[in-house]
């Protein structure tokens, strides 16, 4: 529930560029401005702290000290942030090249290419919500042991499916699909990649879950840039798209080895 808000958010971003185009940056800008204040105002009468509970004990990383080095040589934690890794690799293309992919790619005008990329982003929160509820549902039942494993298998595979064959669609519904299909299996590892951390890692959670969540962010990073990079050196957009999809491979590979109960003592 949480992330799909991200998500939600995100798909505003369409909105920003169309908002662009009507108006100018500095009265984008402003917009923006105001509903952060609004919400920091909101945050600040109504949030409160309140910890439920204490943490969990029984993880060989539930130390009372975690530090850089005790991540580094964890093969538990290596795989989480590889896997984080490919998860936002995927994502982030619908924040950064695929509104101007889709426009350059089928000669689409500016509003129709954005209402064509808020459709991942949208269906992108209700992947959240599907993975989470798979995640408790599989916790509950016979299956408990691969209740973070299954659904972060079956996100990475749905995500290869959907990003290899982008390239081959001829018009941009077809493409929009595809993109569609890449983020909704993408999104569907985010949920049991944080719980992952929370089990092998207990009061030491933040600590593990803010180093996946940083190769995520790296991940991110390069995202962005390698999509104009492989275009111009390929001259299309096909080997972004079949590094992309090869990644989410190696994530699906990734969690088929991470045994997060097991290892949490559980």
């Amino acid at each position: 529930m949480l992330f799909s808000g991200s998500r939600l958010g995100a798909a505003a971003f369409p909105l920003l560029a169309w908002m662009l185009t009507e108006s100018n940056w500095r009265f984008t800008f402003l917009m923006l401005g105001i509903l952060g204040t609004m919400w920091a105002g909101f945050w600040l009468v109504l949030f409160r702290n309140h910890p439920a509970g204490q943490p969990r004990t029984g993880s060989k990383l539930d130390g009372r000290s975690l530090d850089w080095r005790a991540i580094i040589r964890s093969r538990a934690i290596a795989l989480a942030m590889t896997q984080y890794f490919a998860s936002n690799f995927t994502f982030f293309l619908c924040l950064s090249w695929m509104l101007p992919y889709l426009k350059k790619q089928y000669h689409l005008s500016e509003s129709v290419a954005a209402a064509y990329a808020m459709a991942p982003l949208l269906l992108g929160a209700t992947s959240q919500w599907v993975a989470g509820w798979a995640v408790d549902g599989l916790y509950r039942s016979r299956w408990r042991a691969c209740s973070r494993q299954l659904p972060g298998i079956a996100g990475f595979v749905l995500a290869a499916a959907g990003l290899a064959p982008v390239t081959q669609t001829g018009t941009p519904e077809a493409a929009v699909l595809c993109l569609t299909l890449a983020t909704f299996g993408a999104d569907m590892t985010i949920s049991p990649s944080w719980v992952y951390c929370a089990d092998i890692a207990g009061r030491n959670a933040g600590s593990v879950s803010g180093a996946m969540n940083m190769l995520g962010n790296l991940g991110s990073f390069i995202s962005a840039n390698a999509f104009p990079r492989l275009q111009t050196l390929t001259g299309s957009a096909s080997a972004y798209f079949l590094v992309a999809a090869a990644l989410n491979l190696v994530g699906a590979w990734c969690w088929f080895h991470m045994r997060s109960l097991k290892e949490a003592g559980q």
